[in-house]
């Protein structure tokens, strides 16, 4: 795609990031007078019934409404015939970027528990991400966490489309050729993915935010892929020993490979709550821990 002028009303400033499904751009809502970013689905995917699929579900995700979620202002087309969804622009930095340092386990805990929030509020409106990764979660300069990109997010309230056909079948290649680290063992096998998979993909998040690198590691896309649905991960104690053993259990059990053994992401939230807790942090250690013991 070419770098477009305009969205009707939205100017076009800059191309800022480009994925298998489509392009994002940094606008200007010359109506509102406001920054907006636009990403746009590529005409190769529009072109088939994903371009339903993905104005439907971005249908959903606006009606969201929760302060760690990014919020979709608009949703549209191109003149071409091109679905692009209008959301917020976050002024911050990928969990990415922060990655490249060591994170104190503390400042761990909050943005994680900033993220367990967002995905509790997709989750409980029928939500399911199914692409949870460290670039598309944003921390703004105050701390605040944004979770973005919900451009390959699922109903669990299926529609006709989303039976398992060739067409997810491809969608889920792209996944897997895009972020192979990130998927639960259920996208993996190429099998239906539910609220449980964005819980094991937050635990490879969460498990990379704390020992400074990823649970399943491997020479190829492949590797990784056959390591996610049969090699157990060190646990993070091993890797990191400053990481309290709560936590350490919590990251464990999300990465449970039966989804029906992992917590929920509720579970996750609350877990995250105990070891914030001021008042009396080793009781909350010990609380989380045994609370975590009766998830799994």
């Amino acid at each position: 795609m070419s770098n477009p002028s305009a969205f009707g009303h939205y100017r076009v400033d800059a191309r800022i990031g480009q994925g298998g499904m489509g392009d994002v751009f940094r606008a200007y809502d010359t109506r509102l007078n406001r920054p907006v970013a636009v990403k746009v689905m590529r005409a190769t995917a529009a072109a088939s019934h994903q371009s339903h699929r993905f104005l439907r579900e971005a249908r959903a995700v606006s009606a969201l409404n929760h302060p760690n979620m990014v919020v979709v202002h608009e949703i549209g087309e191109t003149p071409d015939g091109e679905p692009f969804i209008v959301q917020e622009f976050i002024e911050g930095t990928t969990l990415r970027a922060l990655l490249s340092e060591p994170m104190p386990v503390e400042r761990v805990v909050d943005v994680a528990r900033q993220i367990a929030r967002a995905l509790c509020a997709a989750h409980a409106a029928g939500v399911v991400h199914r692409d949870v990764k460290p670039e598309n979660i944003m921390i703004r300069g105050d701390g605040f966490v944004k979770v973005l990109d919900f451009g390959l997010a699922r109903l669990t309230t299926p529609g006709p489309d989303d039976l398992v056909t060739q067409t997810n079948l491809e969608t889920a290649v792209g996944v897997l050729l895009g972020t192979p680290a990130y998927l639960s063992p259920e996208q993996a096998g190429g099998r239906a993915a539910g609220a449980e998979a964005d819980v094991f993909s937050f635990g490879i998040v969460l498990y990379e935010m704390l020992t400074g690198r990823r649970p399943f590691v491997a020479a190829s896309s492949l590797g990784v892929i056959a390591a996610i649905l049969s090699e157990q991960p060190l646990p993070v104690s091993r890797v990191n020993p400053s990481t309290p053993r709560a936590l350490s259990d919590l990251v464990q059990a999300m990465l449970e490979k039966s989804p029906e053994q992992r917590p929920t992401g509720r579970d996750v939230e609350q877990q995250l709550a105990l070891l914030l807790s001021a008042d009396a942090p080793a009781t909350a250690s010990a609380a989380a821990s045994a609370a975590i013991r009766s998830t799994v």
